[in-house]
């Protein structure tokens, strides 16, 4: 399997891989990731290396990404995850993201999601986005905003016990604010 990293002004995004699992039981674990995503069941290590093989290596394997693990390019701390998430049964990409909470409030997120979304216009010729977050996530909404998306209306995703606030990117309406 492929994994090829690439670089921002202060992150290394590296498609995620079985070693990571230690940071992603910890990330997958924080009061941010159970309140704004939801909790996967991933309680170990061992569970996390689970989720990593049958979640995140069959959509690399077969559309070449998936999740990625951010880390710090000057000390190589992992500190987050970013990706391009296929819904199956929405037929959509998803943007999604999550950062350890000492991590949050610095840019990070934005700096990642927009190497993530250029990465997809330029690799694999993207030209429509979608994220999805939870009514009370401000900070994730600002975010989504300030990234070119803009909010399209409430759905509740199979699997999910919520109503979720849907957000739309295209690459025709951004004004260059990513190219």
């Amino acid at each position: 399997m492929k994994f090829t990293c690439f670089e921002t002004e202060r992150l290394r995004i590296c498609p995620m891989h079985t070693d990571d699992a230690e940071f992603l039981y910890k990330l997958m674990n924080t009061v941010g990731w159970l309140r704004h995503i939801g909790d996967r069941k991933v309680y170990s290590v061992k569970a996390a290396r689970q989720y990593i093989r049958e979640k995140m290596y069959p959509q690399l394997e077969k559309l070449g990404f998936s999740n990625n693990t951010l880390f710090l390019k000057s000390n190589n701390t992992p500190i987050g995850v970013c990706g391009i998430y296929f819904r199956e049964k929405e037929n959509r990409y998803d943007l999604g993201y999550a950062l350890l909470p000492q991590f949050e409030k610095k840019g990070f997120a934005i700096e990642a999601a927009s190497a993530v979304i250029q990465k997809g216009i330029k690799d694999y010729k993207m030209e429509k986005l979608s994220a999805i977050t939870t009514k009370d996530n401000d900070p994730s909404q600002k975010l989504l905003i300030k990234s070119g998306f803009h909010f399209t209306g409430l759905i509740t995703p199979e699997g999910e016990n919520q109503e979720l606030m849907l957000f739309e990117w295209e690459l025709n309406k951004v004004n260059g604010m990513l190219a």
